[in-house]
């Protein structure tokens, strides 16, 4: 590959990574949005967030010390060990998102979210 071609390589990927930031920093409040068993996907929270949603909600267990997300409460402590946090799943990604977003959730925006 020559250097045209891998400039021309380096800058479609950097046009798509800008567009990537640009769409997502563009999301729409959904004042009446509500997310509910996303914890079934990868990012539950900010796949939730980045469609627009102010509402989540998720199943909670106490367990073994720890809030703990599932639909229902597995009956072996190998599954239950197996599952994620709610700190792990939406507390922490939500303070990072806070955080990166100058203090709120929605920068652009007066939204709550709940």
């Amino acid at each position: 590959m020559n250097y045209c071609s891998q400039n021309t390589t380096l800058n479609m990927v950097l046009v798509s990574v800008i567009s990537a930031s640009s769409l997502m920093a563009q999301v729409d409040p959904l004042p009446n949005a509500h997310a509910h068993n996303d914890y079934e996907h990868t990012r539950p929270l900010l796949d939730a967030l980045d469609q627009g949603f102010t509402s989540v909600e998720a199943d909670v267990y106490w367990w073994n010390g720890k809030l703990v997300v599932a639909h229902n409460l597995p009956h072996g402590e190998e599954a239950r060990q197996l599952l994620p946090t709610l700190e792990e799943l939406y507390l922490k990604p939500l303070q990072q998102r806070i955080q990166d977003r100058g203090g709120k959730v929605y920068p652009a925006t007066m939204v709550s979210f709940s």
